[in-house]
């Protein structure tokens, strides 16, 4: 195979090494602190085989990590691959070093010797990932973690330690020392047997009865449940708790606007729409969680008018130089302001040639009901329902695909969009304080068009997320399907409700309403990774999220916000309000230009 120096790989195989999860980066200040990452990165390297079959990490903590590994079931396959690459290793160090005595490392008392004494003896963990759907469903994770250790053996999530378990697990020998390695194996095979023989054991019908409650906890779960101050419960204000909000480094919008003033004057409102909001519900988020940056939600489209001394000043402060008096005057109806036609600037060769994907998004909520947070279980399974009408009429067109409702999708579908990146799972006590994730997983669906490049999210938060995506940088080509699909969805919802006014959420002062103040007017980002990795390394990551700003974009590592940055960069349009979405492709468009222009400058 072929040996990858991390000092002397390329920008394009570093990042095939990443997104093959075959490269090791540091990065653990544990491991820093004994000394592992000294000199970092040099004399470090990843050895492959042409199968990608076995594998070497060389110098990452100990001089060696000798990996076998491939799909399926053929773990004396794989062990006997281990084997012969271990054996091949030695006798290569005796030839080109003519040593005499041992090659690997060996203590008399314990065996192989590692740096860290957790993985004396042989330094072997050998795993396999095992569907167990019906036991984890019918006994639990931690019963099966008990059953495994009972036999030398240990259970984790199937991507580590603490990971979400759906219909899988990831089973390997616990014990290291005074046994020789194919017992260790052993061990393994032989609870990897019992436990395929204990899922069996179970009925099918036993495992669908059972609840799903992906990923939520039974009872009340902080990370899914709507969970109330205790003060905001009460309708008492929060005085301590946004005193100290306000005193802090960091305040929210929401500390900074909910003065006692404000509170008396609306703490006994209710919103005129049919989420009959308080603000109390408003700001329980911002309360409970001070480090939010907005920390605010509204319940219904008339919570931002009726509470208007609280949210005017919060959109004002989010949207920087959007003024709530003035509002905007967007002319056209909303699919108008979504035309490709009318973007202005093409993306020049340079820019098409070197991003990698586009990916373009718009929150949008259905008029006729209230904003999830002000909504109950019924009101969101009702959206659901009345979705899937929608997208069956997309059959038979590009749009055209599947709906898969949480409650409802077979385990292998779960694991296939969690794999494929299109599922959301909730998860995040921030939105579950604003009541986004109450009444999880029902009325939540993911939808997706047969080639993957038009993907709708529907209760995630807001009644709609819709995507449309696809490799390469033919920006106006996703920008045209996600407006082709927008209006499909709107003329869809037309069709099933006889709805004569407006479908999609708007308000007169700045456009489409969301349950956030920091996605209204078009809940729209657009998105591309791009490569720049010269830029990147001659003026850093910093200077170019600088430039992006100046542009009104935003630049981001490519797997999000705090991410690595190696050879590209996210690119996507920071502006939301007063704009049509036109226009905010048209930042993007310009940024990527901008970008792929001076990357073209720095020298080879």
């Amino acid at each position: 195979g072929d040996f990858y120096l991390h000092t002397e790989m390329s920008d394009q195989q570093r990042q095939e090494l990443i997104d093959g999860h075959f490269l090791f980066r540091g990065k653990d200040r544990m491991q820093a602190a004994s000394g592992y990452h000294e000199h970092w990165p040099h004399g470090r390297g990843v050895f492959l085989n042409a199968a990608k079959t076995f594998v070497n990490w060389v110098n990452e903590g100990d001089h060696l990590r000798i990996i076998s590994m491939e799909e399926g079931g053929d773990v004396k396959a794989v062990f006997s691959r281990l084997s012969a690459g271990a054996k091949a290793i030695e006798d290569g160090v005796r030839r080109v070093t003519s040593a005499s005595g041992e090659v690997f490392m060996m203590h008399p008392k314990f065996g192989s010797v590692t740096c860290c004494p957790s993985n004396i003896g042989t330094g072997m963990r050998g795993s396999v990932h095992i569907l167990v759907p019906k036991l984890i469903k019918t006994i639990g994770f931690e019963a099966i973690d008990k059953m495994a250790r009972e036999r030398n053996c240990q259970a984790r999530g199937s991507s580590g330690e603490h990971s979400e378990v759906i219909d899988r697990i990831d089973v390997s020998n616990w014990r290291r020392i005074g046994l020789p390695e194919y017992e260790l194996v052993n061990d393994m095979i032989q609870c990897a047997n019992f436990l395929a023989e204990e899922e069996d054991k179970i009925p099918d019908e036993g495992a669908e009865s059972a609840d799903k409650l992906f990923g939520k906890k039974p009872g009340v779960d902080p990370d899914y449940d709507l969970v109330m101050v205790p003060a905001l419960a009460r309708n008492e204000y929060p005085k301590e708790q946004l005193e100290a909000a306000r005193a802090a480094k960091h305040t929210s919008l929401c500390a900074k606007f909910c003065t006692p003033e404000v509170w008396e004057k609306y703490k006994d409102l209710k919103s005129s729409g049919p989420a009959k909001w308080t603000l109390a519900r408003a700001i329980n988020t911002g309360v409970m969680y001070p480090e939010s940056f907005v920390g605010c939600h509204a319940g219904d489209r008339e919570s931002y008018d009726d509470f208007k001394d609280f949210f005017y000043p919060v959109i004002e402060a989010y949207h920087k130089g959007f003024s709530m008096e003035q509002g905007s005057t967007l002319a056209g109806t909303a699919s108008e302001r979504m035309d490709p036609a009318k973007i202005a600037t093409e993306l020049s060769a340079s820019a098409k040639s070197k991003i990698i994907s586009t990916r373009i998004r718009v929150a949008r909520n259905l008029a006729m009901f209230p904003l999830n947070p002000g909504g109950n279980r019924e009101i969101r399974e009702e959206i659901a329902r009345l979705m899937g009408e929608v997208y069956g009429g997309l059959k038979g067109s590009e749009l055209g695909g599947d709906f898969y409702l949480h409650t409802e999708m077979s385990d292998q579908q779960r694991q296939e969009l969690i794999d494929g990146h299109f599922l959301f799972r909730g998860k995040d006590r921030m939105q579950a304080a604003s009541g986004y994730h109450e009444h999880w997983p029902h009325g939540r669906g993911v939808f997706l068009n047969a080639a993957k490049t038009f993907v709708n999210w529907v209760n995630e938060g807001d009644h709609l997320r819709i995507i449309s995506m696809e490799e390469g940088g033919d920006v106006k080509a996703v920008f045209s399907r996600l407006s082709a699909g927008a209006k499909a969805i709107e003329d869809g919802v037309r069709r099933v409700t006889s709805a004569s006014g407006e479908v999609f959420m708007m308000h007169p002062k700045f456009g489409s309403v969301t349950c956030c103040p920091s996605n209204i007017g078009t809940g729209m980002r657009g998105s591309v990774h791009i490569l720049v990795p010269k830029l990147i390394k001659t003026i850093g990551f910093e200077a170019i999220d600088k430039m992006a700003r100046e542009r009104n974009c935003q630049a981001r590592g490519s797997s999000g916000e705090h991410s690595e940055v190696i050879d590209r960069i996210d690119v996507s349009n920071w502006r939301r309000i007063g704009l049509p979405e036109y226009e905010l492709v048209n930042d993007m468009i310009q940024c990527a230009n901008f970008l792929a222009e001076e990357e073209d400058k720095v020298p080879e």
